[in-house]
């Protein structure tokens, strides 16, 4: 899919949390990173983190995964 010219996102940052690895979230994920955001995405499931990584190095995107459960409350107060 074509990210319109008129998209540039050249040294933004992006965070997608949850969803990424999923159709609609995956084209969200990799459209990001075809305007140029540095993109993260943050998911519970280390299937979908390995699916991201790897179609984004095929499409020479540089998409950081980062596994976390962001529904853990104890996570949500403490960062950790």
């Amino acid at each position: 899919m074509e990210v319109l010219p008129v998209l540039s996102l050249e040294r933004r940052k992006a965070l997608v949390v949850g969803g990424a690895g999923g159709g609609i979230g995956s084209a969200i994920t990799h459209s990001l990173a075809q305007a140029g955001a540095h993109v993260s995405v943050i998911t519970n499931d280390t299937s979908h983190a390995d699916s991201i990584h790897s179609e984004a190095k095929e499409r020479g995107h540089d998409i950081h995964c980062h596994i976390k459960d962001v529904t853990d409350s104890k996570l949500s107060l403490h960062g950790r």
